[in-house]
């Protein structure tokens, strides 16, 4: 009885051991993964820090675009090309990060998709800005029609008022011509 007794606590002393031996490999895994998460948190946070910082310069550069709408009449397809390539770019280089984990993934997505419909409201906006550039030439050159026609309405004018000048001074030499008759007749 007393070698059952000490056996058990030869097996209690054992698994005691290995309780504390796998207690202890279990608390090492759990800081090292704490360690790894939270060195994955610090690299999340410095890419979330990045990509604010983008979509705060992407803001800021579509603010500049609203305020220099005025001046986009003037913009030719060749620039709304380049303009469009470069949102392409943003939007590939956007679109390369979303290949990191899930949560990352979700909220990049979102941003791209935002960024798209931005994109698109941009181009929609260069697009009306070009067909008024063009119905403003078409008005222009229009108005340069119009601009000649009375040039010309304005040389004839010229020429008749110059013609009736003429004939008012001819017609003034013959009155005073006739009247120097009369009075020479009267006389």
């Amino acid at each position: 009885m007393q070698n059952k007794r000490i056996m058990k606590e030869k097996i209690v002393d054992y698994v005691q051991h290995c309780f504390n031996d796998i207690f202890s490999k279990l608390r090492a895994d759990t800081e090292k993964q704490v360690y790894l998460i939270e060195e994955r948190n610090k690299d999340l946070n410095a890419k979330c820090t990045d990509l604010r910082e983008q979509v705060f310069k992407y803001e800021t550069d579509v603010v500049e675009r609203q305020t220099q709408k005025q001046n986009m009449l003037a913009l030719t397809s060749k620039d709304l090309h380049s303009t469009w390539e470069e949102h392409l770019k943003s939007r590939s280089h956007l679109e390369e990060r979303v290949a990191q984990p899930d949560e990352e993934k979700a909220e990049l997505l979102q941003q791209v998709d935002e960024l798209s419909q931005q994109l698109e409201i941009e181009s929609k906006k260069g697009m009306q800005l070009e067909a008024q550039n063009h119905d403003l030439r078409e008005e222009l050159s229009t108005m340069r029609g119009s601009h000649e026609k009375l040039e010309k309405s304005k040389s004839q004018l010229k020429e008749e008022v110059a013609n009736l000048k003429h004939h008012m001074e001819t017609n003034m030499v013959d009155r005073s011509q006739i009247e120097q008759y009369k009075r020479e007749v009267e006389e």
